[in-house]
């Protein structure tokens, strides 16, 4: 497994991540993490993209958030969990 951050953009089961701006996702179903709590913090909000995965900020929801295939959304939440 390659940490997050690595190029693999050359492979083509996790393709390009892009960086977007949400004004494209009008009526996507953002969730955050069940381990945030409502006090604020360092939290990232998650939304199906079907075939992406997004990730945005959730203090900045108008911002932007930026897009995963689910094989790097996978070997990403892999690393993090560890």
């Amino acid at each position: 497994m390659t940490a997050p951050g690595a190029d693999r953009n050359s492979s083509p089961a996790y393709g390009r991540s892009a960086l977007r701006n949400n004004r494209n996702l009008t009526g996507a179903r953002w969730r955050k993490s069940s381990y945030s709590g409502d006090t604020g913090g360092a939290c990232i909000e998650v939304a199906d993209l079907t075939p992406r995965i997004a990730v945005r900020d959730s203090k900045q929801t108008a911002g932007l958030y930026v897009t995963f295939s689910p094989a790097a959304w996978g070997d990403f939440l892999g690393y993090a969990t560890q």
